[in-house]
């Protein structure tokens, strides 16, 4: 009697494990499912993203805000400090001035200095000329 009451036991744990293993090979099943379906969405945002990385990231205007955001932290972190700020402002004027006078060295009519003076006084005349409205 003892006997049948631990096949009994035996039994009934078999059947137990028997369900458990089911249960868990269909949720292994499902989440098989649930990863296919995220490699394909995965694999189509990176195909988004190849085709128009810009536009791709700035969806919804999620970028677009976090951009604004990131901007005027830097301005406004920058602007407190007058000595960086003024240094990035002279940087940016010094490296315009840099590429404007690489640029007339590489166009053969202002290479004379003679030429490029009466030019350069000739922008400021017409400069002049045109915002005085009266």
């Amino acid at each position: 009697m003892a006997r049948s009451s631990e096949i009994n036991k035996l039994k009934s744990i078999e059947r137990r494990l028997l369900k458990e293993t089911e249960r868990i090979e269909a949720s292994e099943e499902k989440i098989e499912k649930e990863e296919k379906k995220i490699s394909h969405i995965e694999t189509d945002i990176i195909k988004s993203i190849k085709k128009q990385p810009v536009r791709a990231l700035m969806k919804n205007g999620f970028t677009q805000k976090e951009l604004g955001y990131l901007h005027k932290l830097l301005v406004y972190k920058i602007a407190r400090h007058r000595y960086i700020f003024t240094l990035l402002i002279t940087l940016g004027i010094v490296l315009i001035w840099r590429g404007f006078w690489e640029i007339t060295e590489t166009l053969p009519l202002l290479s004379y200095p003679i030429i490029a003076l009466l030019s350069g006084i000739l922008i400021i005349w017409l400069t002049e000329r045109i915002t005085q409205i009266n």
